[in-house]
């Protein structure tokens, strides 16, 4: 990372924007985002510039020449913002309507959500998705609410694959009807956490057995019926509130 500089004021924000590797101080920007910047948004030589790479750090950049394809930035502050605290891996099974699916991955991104880790189970009625465009949808919303930490979108895989990465982490809930006891009802803790959210046509009772096995929580959302996305967002806000 560059030298220490003075720290920058997050609230003067207007515009985020995405450079994936701010370890120099001086560098070309080009591609997407200067074009927004300079052919769209028209800024100028002196302007300042706001960049994150997704991995916590916030930088002030200034702009220092323009070219028709590129820019020189020079960096005047560098800040780097903690994570955040449970870091929560969201495993769900993806939407039939694949809007669904995508309006999720923008409001869990806005949250604060770590990781997005999509998977079909046995009444899945999505079995494809495209993990490019979910990820640019994750990108575009972490711009938009200021974050400087990337969710990753990975890509779509099986129940027992699923199940192997889930059952890595220290917190395992799987959210059920018929779960005992309510999310929200558990304290946070700073481990991070999985959450199992199944399909439309809900967990199948194999895959219940399987999770409980693996030392998943099996936990409830109140008394009323949910979405898919609906339930993901509500359980992921629990544990991020």
């Amino acid at each position: 990372m560059p030298a220490i500089y003075k720290r920058s004021n997050s609230a003067a924000i207007m515009q985020l924007y995405h450079y994936p590797d701010l370890s120099l101080t001086t560098f070309f920007w080009e591609g997407p985002e200067f074009h927004h910047a300079v052919h769209v948004m028209r800024l100028g030589t002196g302007a300042t510039v706001h960049l994150t790479d997704g991995k916590g750090h916030l930088a002030e950049a200034v702009v220092q020449h323009i070219e028709k394809k590129k820019c020189r930035l020079e960096v005047i502050s560098m800040t780097t913002r903690p994570p955040v605290q449970p870091a929560v891996h969201l495993f769900v099974a993806p939407t039939k309507q694949i809007d669904r699916m995508e309006w999720l991955i923008e409001k869990a991104t806005e949250i604060g959500v770590q990781a997005f880790h999509p998977f079909t189970s046995f009444h899945s009625e999505r079995r494809s998705i495209r993990q490019d465009r979910l990820q640019h949808i994750a990108l575009s919303a972490m711009k938009q609410s200021h974050r400087t930490y990337l969710p990753e979108v990975h890509a779509l895989t099986d129940w027992k694959s699923a199940m192997a990465t889930a059952a890595t982490l220290p917190v395992k809930f799987i959210a059920h009807a018929s779960g005992s006891s309510a999310l929200k009802t558990f304290p946070i803790a700073p481990e991070p956490a999985a959450l199992l959210i199944g399909p439309e046509g809900d967990f199948s009772d194999q895959e219940l057995q399987d999770a409980i096995i693996a030392g998943f929580t099996k936990v409830h959302l109140g008394t009323y019926r949910l979405r898919t996305e609906t339930a993901a967002l509500m359980a992921a806000a629990a544990l991020l509130s």
